[in-house]
């Protein structure tokens, strides 16, 4: 036989197998919806029948092939071989679960050598349920003892049908370390030995096993879950551990000391007051059965009466009819009427138990009294869902939750205590029964813990805490809100004024109704008391009225919740109150009765809802508060009657977390490979802003307008909020007098300066104005003032929010610093004040008042700031753009200086640098020329070279700081530092904190600055650990697992050798003859880097070699291949070589070389 031929009948028959592969899978999963029809069976069986006749047409041509020629290309049938068997097996394997292998075939028979004859003799494979082994080492044990039992062991059993299981239940390497075997019965022994010689390796799995409890975490303020998870790992292990032979005992010293470590202090004290005698050894036994008994009795307390934390979930909502709702109103205006409706987050609910039309059944006290049992045989009488007890049946409940104690699906309250407890009020004891019995489908599904249906939730998303009234109910200021978007109509809702949430928040259904767009970009994460947290589902604009029409906020921002708290008040509240109430005008007229709350009123916007003082209505009873809501009623309040049960009490706090969002932000942008901006409309515009009205003033200095992008009479009133902070900033001044001083010197130097003026009587509070807040920030003896722009005014509406931020204008650090090495003479400058050197032109100052006065005994005074101002969004675009414009305006008379400052200043930082010293001090002359010219002035001048320095004041120059550790000066560039004595750089990092939790060591990781990639190595090493910290999940406070908390400390402890670390600056290009780019890439599982030296050749054939430019990049948490890795560090590698190649280009020419060690890639 021909082998050209032997291909081509191979290849038909490979062919012909895709084909039948494709079908018999279609089939597959037509299967899983719906049981084969007897025409789908037939076709099924049709189907592995031609199969069987290819596989052997294939395996009898290969067979003469190999007797017949000798020109044979092994290689290629080898291929050809195995995707042949893959496609053969995999077909068989898919069959063979829904249609049966032949019968009668015996242990001798060889399937892979017999097409079936008779189709009609198959015989169906019983489904066993053995779950997937994809070859974790974790999951050997519990797979091999199942498939032992199941099928291993089984004598019933052939050992064909053996393969075929075995086959099934493999994926990813397991499979493919048996799939080319042909089945037969000989090699489903060899398959199953060769899997447990692969798998099977007890070292490795009992220090798998002990890791995974010594790696426990530690129970910082521990939840039931949390408890209940702790439990379920150590039993795991520890059964584990058993079954290898490895006994832990109870006697271990070791092991219970690690165990106690994992407890925090309260959880530790509870034990040690629980134990008979505490100068005995305690041993695991006894710290696992406390946990136990831990968690019955919290269990216990929550299906009583205990306090409690419940969660937000989503309710049965509905809107309530506006021609019937009593908030229902027209507001006419302008000949057009709009409809205002108000609506509810719940409808009202009947109990099904008493018929109350005030309660569901599960809130129903009848029921709630009624043992587990007897309420099961009311839920059955009545055909309600045992998961969530409303009228439908149990098959098509959506709810996902279910039962807290056992997890199965069903409704807490049904739930049957195996063991007694001492019932809480309004419980009974029950006996051992399981209401999963009457279920029809036993299927266990992860729900949130504590809510137990969809319309059962009545939760907070906040802290709602549960605990017992005392005849007394503590009321939340509640008022109604005008709610609106531009894209629907507006909306009267309930809103919780709350002074102690940094945000404002508004429901999921109240964001629908309104039709709000939702970003999910930088969303803050939300938390609360005990540094609890919930998920936000974004961020959103609203605008804010009173009912009379006056705007608290305009397009004002709010994060969107599932839910922000059940019905308030809780309980229907005394009369008494109200009556009191008679000729105020009330915010919330039915304050006392439970109503649903959809907004809450953030310390964001709180402070300019208060109008007046506050008025007391009698001892033990509420304030009411006065608002542009009107008058809000807060405080304790008597109820209505005593009631039986507790009272849900609420704790509202919201925080935000961003600075370390920011911080890992900025980090990963540094990391990337630097890349050119694009010019966006709105950037353009901001240009041709500039354009049309920058002017000159005779003295030279550039006088600028605000670049708005909206109308400033958006701007609300800003007076009331700028008073109060300069009030609050006065108060300090009484505390911290060394503040005072430096906060008083500097306004004192800003109105001598002429960079602030008393405003002049003519302005109207009609005009529009903007008052804007400032604070210091007052550190290492020197102090900071902002201006604070994004303060909201009474619109909602900041200064910031409607002005042009502006293109990013100035070079890049890497850039910058690339410049910086390839001058001999190097010289650094800042210019002084680079803000206050640029006015603002005199009809924008009035959007940049300010009040001040040296002290309380003076009047308060208004002053508007004449320059451009520290805080607002556009002055960083109007400093580098006037300095653009200097250039560009006098640069033909300066032309050095021109060109060195276009491309080598950062902000009011100039790196600049020349091959000698005559031409550094013209550049250095030319530059200072070409600055004043504009009015600035340079300071802090430092150099590599003296001459450069010698002939400035010494107050002019900038003073160097000192290495702790070996005493030599250095001055911060770019963040780097630079040592002018030798002309190296270095580093130095702060000693991160000891506090060992995601948050501390994620925040100190994204503290390592290295534009420029010469510390590549140990800032991959730390973006790994980051990596694996962020796939364990942790709480941001919750301690590390011991064993990379070692590793952190490792690497903490040897950090500081990095202030050893010396590059050198100079890259010898003055006198070079052969430059040449080397770059090199690689990969490895973890991920990839690149990195690019610079070779220089000098006339005297002295070589020298530098590092230019290394990143670095860890793969991704979805398993990627090495040649693919080693392929993206080849195009880092490209991006490297092409940017240092740009950056050398215009001055030197030179040849390029890209090293990989990959065949591959």
């Amino acid at each position: 036989m021909r082998f050209t031929t032997f291909i081509k009948s191979s290849e038909l028959v490979e062919t012909r197998l895709k084909g039948i592969h494709k079908q018999v899978k279609a089939l597959h999963d037509a299967s899983v919806i719906n049981e084969l029809s007897n025409q789908q069976t037939s076709k099924l069986r049709a189907l592995l029948d031609t199969a069987f006749k290819k596989h052997n047409e294939f395996e009898k041509s290969l067979n003469k092939l190999f007797n017949a020629a000798d020109d044979i290309d092994a290689d290629q049938i080898g291929k050809l071989q195995d995707s042949i068997s893959d496609l053969f097996i995999e077909i068989q394997s898919i069959c063979n679960t829904l249609i049966p292998s032949p019968a009668q075939l015996n242990d001798s028979t060889d399937v892979a050598n017999q097409p079936i004859q008779h189709a009609t003799s198959l015989v169906k494979l019983p489904r066993i349920n053995i779950p997937t082994f994809s070859g974790g080492i974790e999951q050997w044990i519990a797979f091999q003892n199942i498939f032992e039992q199941s099928v291993h062991k089984n004598e019933s059993i052939s050992n064909i049908e053996k393969f075929t299981y075995l086959l099934s239940c493999l994926s990813n390497e397991p499979l493919n370390l048996i799939k080319s075997l042909p089945v037969n019965t000989a090699n489903y022994v060899i398959a199953w030995q060769a899997l447990i010689k692969r798998y099977h390796n007890p070292r490795l799995l009992v220090t798998l096993h002990i890791n995974n409890i010594f790696d426990l975490p530690v129970l910082q303020k521990p939840t039931l879950k949390q408890l209940r998870d702790f439990l379920s790992t150590y039993n795991e292990n520890y059964e584990a551990l058993k079954a290898l032979g490895h006994n832990i005992t109870n006697e271990s010293v070791l092991l219970t000391t690690c165990m106690l470590r994992k407890f925090d202090a309260n959880l530790r004290s509870e034990f040690e007051h629980k134990r008979e005698d505490s100068q005995q050894i305690p041993n695991i036994q006894e710290l696992i059965s406390f946990l136990d008994k831990e968690c019955a009795h919290r269990e216990a307390a929550n299906l009583g009466s205990l306090p409690n934390v419940y969660w937000a979930s989503n309710s049965n909502i509905g809107l309530s009819s506006p021609q019937k709702s009593p908030y229902y109103s027209k507001t006419s205006g302008n000949a057009k009427s709009s409809k205002v409706v108000m609506f509810s987050s719940k409808l009202p609910t009947n109990c099904i138990f008493c018929n109350g039309n005030t309660h569901s059944v599960y809130r129903c006290e009848k029921f709630l009294a009624l043992t587990p049992q007897n309420k099961l045989s009311f839920v059955k009488s009545k055909s309600l869902c045992v998961n969530c007890l409303n009228q439908h049946s149990f098959n098509s409940c959506s709810s996902k939750h279910t039962c807290h104690v056992c997890k199965k699906r069903h409704h807490t309250l049904l739930h049957f205590h195996k063991t007694d407890y001492t019932p809480q009020k309004g419980m009974k004891s029950t006996n051992s029964c399981d209401p999963q019995k009457y279920t029809e489908d036993n299927i266990s599904q992860n729900g949130s813990p504590l809510s137990t249906s969809n319309s059962s939730a009545e939760t907070s998303s906040t802290l709602v805490s549960v605990s017992e009234t005392k005849g007394g109910y503590v009321l939340l200021a509640t008022a109604l809100v005008k709610m609106s978007s531009e894209n629907s109509q507006p909306l009267v809702v309930r809103a919780i004024l709350d002074s102690a949430s940094q945000n404002t928040i508004i429901s999921q259904y109240c964001a629908q109704l309104l039709q709000l767009p939702c970003s999910r970009i930088n969303v803050p994460e939300i938390m609360g008391i005990s540094s609890a947290k919930v998920s936000s589902r974004g961020i959103s604009h609203v605008n804010l009225n009173t009912l009379s029409g006056q705007v608290l906020a305009k397009s004002h921002p709010v994060l969107i919740l599932d839910k922000i708290s059940s019905n308030q008040p809780a309980v229907k509240l005394s009369t008494s109150v109200k009556a009191k109430l008679k000729g105020y005008t009330l915010a919330d007229p039915t304050f006392d009765l439970p109503g649903p709350i959809d907004l809450l009123i953030g310390a964001d916007l709180f402070p300019q809802t208060l109008l007046g003082p506050s008025v007391c209505l009698g001892n033990n009873m509420p304030y009411a508060l006065n608002t542009i809501f009107g008058y809000v009623v807060i405080g304790n309040m008597p109820i209505a009657q005593t009631l039986p049960h507790p009272v849900e009490t609420f704790t509202f706090l919201s925080t935000t977390q961003i600075d370390l969002h920011s911080t890992l932000q900025q980090f990963w942008s540094i990391e990337e490979p630097p890349s050119s901006p694009l010019l966006s409309p709105q950037d353009e515009n901001c240009e041709k802003h500039f354009l049309e009205t920058h002017s000159r003033a005779a003295s030279g200095r550039y006088v600028c307008r605000i670049p708005f992008k909206d109308s400033p009479t958006k701007l609300g009133e800003s007076s009331n909020i700028a008073k109060r902070t300069f009030q609050t900033l006065e108060r300090k001044f009484q505390t911290q007098p060394e503040f005072k001083n430096k906060y008083t010197e500097f306004m004192e130097d800003y109105k001598s300066s002429g960079h602030m003026k008393l405003t002049g009587s003519d302005l109207t509070p009609s005009q529009p104005h903007c008052f804007l807040p400032h604070h210091g920030v007052f550190k290492n003896g020197k102090i900071r003032v902002v201006f604070n722009a994004s303060a909201p005014t009474s619109t909602g509406v900041t200064l910031n929010s409607i002005q042009h931020q502006g293109p990013k204008l100035h070079c890049e650090i890497s850039d910058i610093i690339f410049r910086f090495r390839q001058h001999k003479i190097v010289f650094l400058c800042d210019i002084r004040q680079m803000f206050r050197q640029i006015s603002i032109h005199e009809e924008d100052q009035i959007y940049q008042l300010i009040y001040w006065r040296e002290n309380e005994s003076l009047p308060l005074q208004t002053y508007q700031l004449t320059t451009v101002t520290y805080g607002q969004s556009s002055s960083p675009y109007l400093a580098n753009r006037v300095i653009q414009q200097l250039i560009h305006d006098e640069g033909e008379n300066h032309p050095l200086a021109a060109k060195a400052l276009k491309n080598q200043i950062y902000v009011d930082d100039a790196v600049l640098g020349c091959d000698s010293v005559e031409e550094a001090m013209e550049l250095q002359k030319d530059v200072i020329d070409l600055l004043h010219k504009g009015g600035f002035e340079l300071r802090k001048w430092a150099s590599n070279h003296y001459k450069l320095l010698e002939h400035l004041p010494q107050e002019f120059c900038d003073t160097p700081h000192i290495f702790r550790s070996s005493g030599q000066p250095y001055h911060s560039v770019l963040g780097l530092k630079w040592m002018p004595d030798t002309d190296e750089f270095s580093y130095v990092i702060s000693k991160p904190s000891e506090n060992l939790t995601k948050r501390t060591v994620l925040s100190a990781i994204a503290q390592i600055y290295d534009p420029i990639g010469m510390l590549a190595p140990l800032v991959f090493w730390a973006k790994t650990l980051m990596q694996h910290i962020w796939t364990l999940g942790l709480d941001w406070d919750t301690q590390l697992p011991q064993h990379i908390a070692e590793k952190w400390s490792q690497f903490v402890l040897e950090l500081p050798q990095i202030e050893t670390l010396r590059i050198p600056r100079y890259l010898n290009l003055a006198y070079c003859v052969n430059i040449q780019l080397h770059g090199f890439s690689d990969a490895s599982e973890t991920g990839y880097a690149a990195c690019v030296y610079l070779r220089v050749e000098d006339s005297c054939r002295n070589i020298y070699v530098n590092l230019l430019i290394s990143k670095s990049k860890v793969a991704p948490l979805k398993r990627v291949t090495i040649p693919r890795l080693e392929l993206c560090g080849a195009h880092l590698l490209s991006k490297l070589l092409n940017y240092c190649h740009a950056q050398l280009s215009n001055t030197h020419a030179m040849s390029m070389f890209a090293w990989c060690d990959s065949s591959i890639a």
